[in-house]
């Protein structure tokens, strides 16, 4: 996924980062040395916890990919295109991201929206 650094903020030995993509924008942990405000980086997302089939997961109202923080969460709504017991790919507008749903059912491909507290940014280096 492609991203552009908005801000930087250092809690303590930690990077948190408020970045924007074309869908939506949101703040994320950093895997990595603190970018610089204005840089564009490839990276790989991170979903930071599991998520629950009618908890923090449901289908989604549209088909539209989006990332918003807002209120202490991110929302992300992309599609599952594939799952495995409760390993799903996520497809978030072109990046593919596994992650844990548990008790998910329904019918693959699926929009769903997403309600998380904390992801991570992996920067490739690509």
């Amino acid at each position: 996924m492609k991203v552009t650094i908005d801000k930087v903020t250092r809690i303590g030995n930690e990077s948190f980062v408020h970045f924007s993509t074309g869908f939506g924008s949101a703040v994320a942990f950093w895997e990595a040395d603190a970018p610089t405000v204005g840089e564009f980086h490839d990276v790989e997302l991170d979903v930071m916890e599991s998520t629950v089939w009618g908890v923090n997961a449901h289908f989604a109202v549209s088909n539209v990919y989006s990332i918003k923080g807002e209120s202490g969460s991110i929302n992300l709504t992309g599609k599952i295109v594939s799952i495995d017991d409760e390993t799903a790919v996520f497809d978030l507008a072109g990046s593919l991201i596994l992650l844990e749903i548990v008790g998910f059912s329904g019918n693959i491909p699926a929009f769903i929206d997403l309600k998380i507290k904390k992801i991570a940014l992996f920067p490739t280096r690509v």
